[in-house]
């Protein structure tokens, strides 16, 4: 049985505003296309963005923010969690993102605030903790959870709807709390630069169930000319032929092929939809950086999937755009972050300006 895959048109964001989010206090993205790649210094927001997306995407998945912690490597659940969300830890200034879409026509803008816990009397309170408290008269606040709150504009009219949901801290977990009335009509994935095996298991299972592995493989020959074909194997890991006796583990193929797979998977689950690719040059060489641009250029097509990805490497930068022309694509964008003294800048490179760019060896990253 084959599953029939009806694409939509222009299924995608056209402007992001993103305001008091992390390392970002305030910054507005236009002209967004079907493959924007961001550049800039190390700390100057790339992977912010990415991650400011995704929230928006998933506006009403309160879970969201400690998911991203999650690929930070950053796994607590406390008073600093929280507050590392908002810039310059200010929870007196709500995190907002506002963006607006194509189709489905509207306009999102999700408004992310701190919820205190509640005062108690007759708390008790460690001697300790009193000789070396701070030396103010304030009683300070802790935060044990957010308040997501969802202000939506659809086909083009005025009548806004809002919705709210929340995350609060229970004990050594978190209750999430979602709004029964919202359903979500976009959807995202966002890749860190490393993914647990079983991930991209589940995927490939759902790709083979559609018959549709087998053009997979041919993308991936490009790296690994004698892969023949990739199963499920093994407790939910992906084994590749290469014409030996055995079949063997897929991560011992290589980190390129590894990588390469990773974001087709998460690009073949999300037709009509959004994926995010952190430090999207990762595990590649140099000589396979055309193969991975070709095949996002070419899959992204195919199923109307728009690609938000950020790369520190020039090189990567230059095989981006030199790609871009050979096929004569022009639905791209470069966007180069720059972060001086609390303000944040925003330099688009259309096709054009791109190439001319490069071709006089400007600096871009």
């Amino acid at each position: 049985m084959s599953i029939l895959i009806v694409l939509e048109e222009n299924i995608m964001f056209k402007k992001i505003m993103i305001e008091n989010f992390r390392g970002i206090r305030h910054i507005e993205i236009d002209n967004l296309e079907r493959i924007n790649l961001f550049v800039g210094k190390n700390n100057s927001g790339k992977s912010t963005v990415l991650e400011a997306i995704f929230l928006n995407i998933g506006a009403m998945n309160s879970e969201l923010p400690l998911r991203i912690n999650a690929f930070r490597n950053y796994e607590r659940i406390d008073d600093m969690t929280f507050r590392s969300f908002f810039h310059n830890l200010e929870v007196n200034k709500p995190i907002r993102i506002y963006s607006e879409i194509i189709n489905p026509k509207q306009a999102r803008e999700l408004t992310i605030k701190p919820l205190f816990m509640r005062k108690t009397n007759g708390k008790v309170i460690k001697i300790e903790d009193i000789l070396l408290g701070e030396d103010s008269s304030e009683s300070k606040q802790v935060i044990d959870g957010l308040e997501h709150r969802l202000k939506l504009w659809k086909n083009s009219n005025n009548k806004q709807k809002e919705y709210k949901a929340f995350l609060k801290q229970k004990g050594i977990g978190v209750e999430v709390i979602q709004p029964n009335n919202y359903s979500e009509s976009i959807f995202g994935i966002i890749l860190a630069p490393r993914i647990l095996p079983k991930d991209n298991a589940k995927r490939l299972a759902r790709i083979q169930f559609e018959k549709r592995e087998k053009k997979l493989v041919e993308i991936l020959n490009a790296i690994e000319p004698q892969l023949q074909d990739i199963v499920i194997l093994d407790n939910n890991f992906i084994f590749g032929d290469i014409g030996k006796k055995y079949r063997i583990p897929i991560s011992l193929l290589g980190d390129g092929i590894n990588r390469l797979l990773t974001i087709l998977l998460a690009i073949y689950e999300s037709p009509n939809n959004i994926v995010l690719i952190d430090e999207i040059e990762n595990g590649f060489h140099h000589k396979s950086l055309s193969v991975l641009w070709k095949a996002i250029f070419s899959a992204s097509k195919e199923l109307n999937v728009q690609i938000f990805a950020t790369t520190h490497s020039w090189e990567n930068v230059i095989t981006f755009a030199k790609v871009a022309q050979e096929i004569n694509e022009e639905s791209y964008r470069l966007y180069r972050i720059e972060s001086k003294a609390e303000q944040n800048k925003i330099v688009e490179y259309e096709p054009s300006l791109l190439q001319q760019s490069i071709e006089s060896e400007w600096e871009i990253r």
